[in-house]
């Protein structure tokens, strides 16, 4: 199972939200997990390790929106 980073969009007391997640494919590519909490950058190694973080964070912000909402009916959140 591979994983990376995905905006994804919540909507709580119709308000929209959004965050970056790791999200998890399965092995035909399709989205099917996603941590149930928003990312941060956490604790690294070095700042190094930060930037890399970061860099794929920013990467994220170039791929389509997901909806947490479809994770959540399919059962797919991860803690």
């Amino acid at each position: 199972m591979t994983w990376n980073y995905r905006v994804v969009h919540h909507l709580m007391d119709e308000t929209d939200y959004y965050g970056i997640h790791e999200v998890y494919y399965d092995e035909d590519g399709r989205p099917q997990n996603v941590t149930v909490d928003p990312m941060d950058v956490g604790w690294e190694e070095s700042v190094k390790g930060v930037a890399q973080t970061l860099k794929w964070m920013r990467k994220a912000l170039k791929q389509p929106v997901l909806e947490y909402e479809d994770f959540a009916a399919a059962g797919g959140l991860d803690r």
